[in-house]
Formats: structure tokens, sequence, C-alpha cells
């Protein structure tokens, strides 16, 4: 695993996603209350674009805490942010794959 997500607090600079934290609704439930949200999205996103499958179980535990930053993604929730991250990469694969195969459709016949 990236030693980006393991545990602790969070320090990452997640300016990257701030846009879409703020669409993600607050969480307080157990088991994931407190974890970074923006990891859980950049997890699922990259999950999404090299189509490994739905790993978001695989991260309990190992990515790390988040107690609020100033993008405020403290209480976001982790499992909408994965699947909103896995979706848009999965999305981008599939539109990649679309591009190549009108580019070199004799590569996919």
């Amino acid at each position: 695993m990236n030693n980006d997500f393991n545990s602790g607090v969070c320090n990452r600079n997640h300016f990257n996603v701030n846009r879409v934290l703020q669409t993600i609704k607050t969480f307080q439930g157990k088991p994931y209350r407190h974890y970074c949200a923006a990891c859980f999205f950049e997890a699922g996103f990259l999950d999404g674009a090299f189509c490994r499958g739905d790993l978001f179980n695989s991260y309990y535990g190992e990515i790390k805490e988040s107690q609020g930053n100033e993008f405020d993604q403290r209480h976001k929730d982790p499992r909408e942010a994965y699947y909103k991250g896995y979706e848009l990469g999965l999305a981008i694969s599939e539109h990649l794959m679309y591009e190549i195969s009108q580019r070199y459709p004799s590569d996919f016949d």
C-alpha cells in the first residue's frame, strides 16, 4: 500500500479534490468516522481508473484519519467519497478506451 495512506493523521494537501468534497454529505457514524474522505476519493479514483474493482473495504484501517484542515473535509462520508472517485475513474478509463478504439480500430477486432 502507498505510504501516503498509512495510519496516522492525514496532512496531505487535498486542494485538487476540494470541490468534490463539498458535495459529499457529513457522516458521523462508525466505523469510518474521521477517516480522510479525500484519501478515500483518491483511492477510489485510482481503483476505477485502473479497473481494479471495488476495494473500499481494503482501505479501512489503512487510510489516515482527518482531523480537519483548510479544506473543511472533516466528517465527510469516506464511503461516498470513495464511490464518487471510483465512478469518475471508471468513466475516464472507459472514455479513454473508447477513444483509443476509435483511433486504432484494427487493434480492437
